[in-house]
This record gives structure tokens, sequence and C-alpha cells, in this order.
């Protein structure tokens, strides 16, 4: 099940991680809309990042090796929906960095989130 949920993060990453990288500003017009509707907007974001958090951590409680970074980054997930969910003041504070517009900030995310992907793929061969 631990190498279904890792090929499945991969997956995700490199999909979003291109998507951030090639369309930076459907990022920033995404991210604008949730803004417009304040705290449901911070609950749709909430929405969107519990489920893939709650499966990593569920099903993938990894704690050695490079395996360990998305037990790590599932723990993230759920904590920022928390914070989503229950504090969504600070959530939309966050949220409004996109109002700078700047596209570089979505292109350097996505080129992480494929780094993280790579990182993550390595561990597929342990």
């Amino acid at each position: 099940m631990e190498a279904n949920i890792l090929f499945l993060a991969i997956i995700c990453y490199l999909i979003i991680g291109f998507s951030h990288l090639f369309q930076p500003q459907a990022w920033i017009n995404f991210f604008k809309l949730l803004l417009k509707h304040q705290n449901s907007g911070s609950f749709i974001n909430g929405f969107i990042t519990l489920p893939m958090g709650v499966l990593i951590v569920s099903f993938h409680n990894v704690w050695v090796g490079i395996s360990m970074l998305l037990t790590i980054l599932g723990w993230c997930y759920i904590i920022k929906a928390t914070i989503a969910f229950c504090f969504p003041a600070i959530n939309l504070l966050s949220m409004k960095r996109v109002e700078r517009n700047n596209i570089a900030e979505f292109r350097i995310a996505g080129i992480i989130m494929i780094i993280i992907a790579g990182v993550l793929s390595l561990s597929l061969f342990d």
C-alpha cells in the first residue's frame, strides 16, 4: 500500500508541478477566485488539501529513508487544512500573496514540486 500511495503522490506532484510551471497565471486566477469568497474560499482550499494529507498519513506512515519526506508532506497538508478550516483568516493571508501577480513564484513552486517527485521516485528503487 505504501508504494501505491508513493506512486500516486509522485504522479500528483508531477502534474501539479508542471501545471504551476506552464500555467502560472491560471493558478493566480484560481487563488484570486478563492480570495473573493473569503472564508468559503479558505474552506475550498482546505477541502482540496485535506484528502491528500489524510490519504498519505493513513496509508504511508513511513519514518525512515527518502519515503519519510512524503509522510512529512502528508502531515503538512493536514496542518494546512486544519488552518484553512479553523483559522481561515490566517490561510487567507497566505493566499493573498497572489495579489502581487508574481508568476515567478508559481514557476518556482512548480519546479520544487517536480524536484520532490524526482526525490520521491528514488525511494521506489529501495
